[in-house]
């Protein structure tokens, strides 16, 4: 039987970009009930679209990295980015890119809305407080250190770069102490 918790929106570079059934319904639902008051149908779109954005992040990260992105899936409250990774370390960079890719698009926002703000009707201040400030907002609250979050996993590159920083200063050292000659390195020898 064929899996019908998602419906297939379009394909982005090979990737699989997939809609779960509970958003459709809500799309469709704002859809249908926007069409008196075209704010929601905004609203809505310009939050979805910080959930699209975010997970395009992770699948542009993981492209740099030459890892194969398998799909994104979106939900109501999340998406989910699946990605082919061989090492902790390449998780840790991928899982920085949807924040990266939110700032990106969350930093101009919230300038564009300072700037202009007394000349911006209501169509153009919703997707910009949006896209702007809630959108900044949700790349804070997933920066936390959870293990639900990408935080929990962003954060663990700090000691595998202190770990890579110490390996390569070993080397180096070993490479220094073997290109000198045997009295200095005796002598350094003894000094430390």
């Amino acid at each position: 039987m064929k899996d019908v918790k998602y419906i297939k929106i379009c394909t982005l570079k090979g990737v699989p970009i997939n809609l779960h059934w509970s958003l459709a319904i809500v799309l469709l639902l704002i859809l249908a009930g926007g069409a008196s008051d075209f704010s929601i149908i905004l609203g809505g779109l310009s939050f979805w679209s910080i959930l699209l954005l975010h997970e395009l992040g992770h699948m542009y990260f993981a492209s740099k990295l030459n890892l194969q992105t398998v799909k994104i899936d979106l939900h109501i409250l999340h998406g989910v980015c699946e990605f082919e990774a061989s090492t902790e370390f390449d998780i840790c960079i991928v899982s920085w890119g949807g924040v990266v890719a939110q700032s990106l698009v969350f930093v101009p926002c919230i300038i564009l809305y300072n700037v202009f703000d007394d000349q911006l009707g209501w169509y153009l201040s919703t997707p910009l407080i949006i896209l702007g400030y809630l959108n900044a907002m949700i790349a804070i609250i997933n920066l936390s250190p959870s293990k639900w979050l990408d935080g929990g996993l962003c954060w663990r590159i700090v000691p595998l770069l202190i770990k890579k920083i110490k390996i390569y200063r070993d080397v180096k050292r070993a490479i220094e102490f073997r290109a000198m000659s045997p009295e200095k390195a005796i002598n350094k020898a003894q000094k430390n």
